[in-house]
């Protein structure tokens, strides 16, 4: 999802959640529902994009892997700790 998407469905929630719950108008109100709105939109976002997508709905998660991967890191800090091209080999 694009950030330019992000913040445009913030500002619309925004703007709609103002006009739900305020009889009256201000720019700060506005502003504030619209942050709200734009931080939760990427911490969701973050949290299905790093945990949810690549374990259940990734068409790739079937792949077989080298076994002994991090959650975050993958192979990275067994490939970075060996000499070069060793856990390749091993693989």
């Amino acid at each position: 999802m694009s950030f330019k998407l992000m913040v445009v469905a913030a500002l619309a929630g925004g703007a709609g959640w103002t006009y739900a719950t305020q009889d009256v108008w201000t720019r700060a109100s506005f502003l504030q529902a619209a942050a709200v709105l734009l931080v939760t939109q990427m911490v969701v976002y973050g949290i299905y994009d790093v945990f949810l997508y690549p374990k259940w709905f990734s068409p790739l998660r079937h792949l077989p892997t080298a076994p002994g991967s991090h959650w975050l890191m993958g192979h990275g800090l067994k490939i970075l700790a060996d000499k070069p091209g060793a856990p390749m080999r091993e693989w």
